[in-house]
């Protein structure tokens, strides 16, 4: 299910609803093929403020030519100024300030995920799934960007488990003070440091069918981004030094979880890096052709 994004322009409503019928799943009655696969995907997790920007066939080149770019460059951890978009440059300053605002009102991160029945009987078994993965995800994505999770003593498990305000998560402080992330030592509290957290709410639910965005077959457990409060919290909490940080750990999380686990990154104006939807890796942009 890895893919990039899909060319051509946003269809009308009038025709998305004419091709809605009663088999279609729930939630994708805007699913099309002219749609970028960010915008799919985002409307499939319950992110219904999504919208696509139509830019020329030249700008779209460019724009995901610069972020994969930028993400190489970010694997050396060699800059620190996010992807780069901020301030325009090569990329056009245009294209940047559309890049750079977010769809909608989407100006949170989140997570969104459609958890197999076969894989998880129950949906609490489904939150208990994702959790396990999402820690190993988050272990080998620190290995892979040197970061060092923070133990109280030597022999201490760096893996948090918590519960708050109605949500299960788990997650890990993470050190690494060349790139931003301070040792506990340097800072006076623990929100100055580098942490990432899944947190995920616990709702009843039964299995639905799996949207179009990854097949359409199958019974699902869907875990949507769509409520104003009770969401899948996608947490990537860092310095301003460590900016680079943030859309490069999330890629490194995304390789290492299910094709059926996606992360959305909210726009940051300020570090340069537009909002994306992560596919097992992949940053998949909110553009398509004109």
């Amino acid at each position: 299910m890895k893919s990039r994004l899909l060319a051509a322009a946003l269809a009308s409503a009038a025709l998305l609803s004419g091709c809605a019928s009663l088999d279609r799943p729930t939630g994708d009655i805007s699913y099309s093929e002219s749609n970028s696969r960010a915008y799919n995907l985002a409307r499939a997790g319950g992110l219904y403020q999504a919208r696509d920007r139509a830019v020329s066939a030249d700008e779209y080149a460019v724009a995901t030519s610069t972020v994969s770019d930028a993400f190489g460059a970010s694997l050396a951890l060699s800059s620190s100024h996010g992807l780069g978009l901020s301030s325009g440059g090569a990329i056009g300053l245009g294209l940047a300030n559309a890049l750079l605002a977010p769809p909608g009102t989407m100006e949170r991160s989140s997570a969104f995920f459609f958890v197999p029945a076969e894989e998880a009987e129950t949906r609490g078994e489904a939150v208990e799934l994702v959790l396990a993965l999402y820690l190993e995800a988050l272990a080998g994505a620190s290995d892979a960007l040197a970061l060092e999770p923070y133990r109280d003593n030597p022999g201490d498990d760096p893996r948090l488990r918590f519960q708050t305000n109605g949500r299960e998560g788990v997650g890990m402080y993470l050190i690494n003070p060349e790139i931003g992330c301070p040792a506990r030592e340097e800072v006076e509290r623990f929100r100055d440091m580098c942490l990432a957290t899944l947190q995920i709410p616990i709702r009843s639910g039964s299995p639905t069918q799996a949207p179009l965005a990854i097949g359409g077959e199958g019974q699902v457990h869907a875990f949507a981004a769509n409520h104003k409060t009770r969401y899948p919290r996608f947490v990537l909490s860092v310095p301003d030094e460590a900016a680079t940080l943030r859309p490069l750990l999330a890629a490194q999380i995304s390789a290492r979880m299910p094709e059926w686990f996606f992360a959305y990154l909210a726009p940051s104006r300020k570090h340069g890096t537009p909002p994306m939807v992560f596919e097992k890796g992949e940053p998949q942009l909110f553009i398509v052709k004109k």
